[in-house]
């Protein structure tokens, strides 16, 4: 770079005299600008509006502390005592964009074993979870698995209470504030919220072209006038805000539901009514699906045997004790998710907006992700308290 053979990088001026190197990679002076240098026999780079931000980065590296000054000050010396000693593995995180409040915690993971085809191991943090009991005492597994049997591709099941944290959070906009009430309202007492994403038989379809379908439901209070809830949040929805919402009550199967429909966008507008998402409640449980046609199919499905679900349901007993917990099959969610970013794709194409060229960059960079790990084959988290903060355990791949 300072002989030029590498045309683009400028030369940046550093407090300490470090030979720092920067090349703009947009127009303006707020894009990214990827910033190098050299120490300790290693080239190391930062991707950052700083033109100079990989000076932080050399600073850690020789030093092993927080050098930034934002994180130095915000960082809770205290902390350190928790820490467990030998694991050099650190880093930090900021949960502003979840309290709405600074918030900084300290990181550091470990892992437990690593094989040929797996790998396990531990994150722990020093910032609290939002209040929430544990799984055990929010919902039964074994409604859970009757429910969902074989469906789920991906899963995440996790206390109510943080939902409800987020949603009424200071800095969560005032529609999602009302969708909060209504889920606050419903909810039957201490509760837990489940999230899945289903592909293959259970796919979806948009316009004709498979996508896979996205799944969240929690047991409520009262099933018989839950939709005439629903109906109540929509106006508020529609009277305050303008989301042009439409609630359409119909049967599936045996099951009451209630398809909802977007007359302000014109793409949402052109779905079909099996194209559309959908609100089924089945026994005690609100699912909303955002495909009315797999809803169906669902809604006629013999449910799991004695409760036994599918391999979703592999890690449950330790998730009894945990927070939350997510399990995913990354293979089936690699097809699904690749089929819904040629998709999503397509429709910046057709769309012909100058303004999707980041948008399609960005899904370039997430189908890269989705074939980096799919040779993993399955993960499992599992989310717990530790006061202060909190511990991650996670599993890949085959576990001894």
């Amino acid at each position: 770079m300072a002989c030029g053979l590498l045309p683009g990088f400028k030369k940046v001026n550093d407090e300490e005299g470090r030979p720092i190197r920067c090349l703009d990679i947009g127009k303006k002076p707020s894009d990214q600008k990827l910033s190098v240098a050299v120490t300790q026999g290693v080239l190391v780079g930062c991707l950052s509006s700083d033109p100079a931000a990989v000076r932080y980065v050399v600073d850690r590296l020789e030093r092993r502390s927080p050098v930034v000054p934002e994180l130095r000050r915000r960082l809770n010396p205290a902390a350190d005592a928790d820490e467990t000693p030998g694991v050099l593995d650190r880093g930090w995180l900021d949960w502003s964009w979840v309290s709405g409040q600074p918030a900084v915690g300290k990181m550091q993971y470990t892992l437990s074993f690593r094989g040929e085809n797996g790998a396990g191991g531990r994150v722990c943090g020093t910032f609290p979870l939002p209040a929430g009991a544990s799984l055990r005492d929010t919902v039964d597994f074994k409604e859970l698995a009757s429910l969902l049997g074989d469906v789920p591709d991906a899963f995440v099941v996790l206390p109510f209470a943080p939902v409800d944290s987020l949603l009424s959070a200071t800095n969560a906009s005032p529609g999602w504030r009302i969708v909060g009430e209504f889920l606050r309202e419903s909810a039957a007492g201490t509760n837990a919220l489940f999230v899945c994403l289903a592909g293959g038989d259970h796919s979806g379809r948009i316009l004709g072209l498979k996508v896979p379908t996205v799944l969240a439901g929690m047991k409520i209070r009262n099933p018989d006038t839950v939709l005439d809830e629903i109906v109540g949040s929509v106006d508020r929805l529609n009277q305050e805000y303008h989301w042009g919402l439409m609630a359409n009550r119909l049967m599936l199967r045996k099951h009451a539901a209630m398809v909802l429909g977007l007359n302000r966008n014109d793409l949402f507008a052109s779905l079909g009514p099996d194209e559309r998402p959908a609100f089924v409640v089945a026994t005690n449980w609100l699912v909303l699906g955002s495909n009315a046609g797999t809803m169906e199919k669902m809604a006629g499905r013999r449910n799991g045997q004695d409760g036994e679900g599918g391999r979703w349901a592999a890690g449950i007993e330790k998730a009894r004790d945990a927070t939350a917990y997510a399990w995913i099959d990354l293979e089936a969610t690699h097809e699904a998710l690749t089929h819904a970013i040629a998709v999503y794709t397509l429709s910046l194409l057709v769309s012909g907006d100058d303004k999707s060229g980041s948008t399609r960059r960005q899904l370039n960079d997430l189908q890269g992700w989705l074939d980096s790990v799919r040779c993993l084959r399955t993960c499992r988290l599992w989310l717990k308290a530790r006061p202060p903060g909190f511990e991650l355990q996670f599993e890949f791949g085959a576990v001894p």
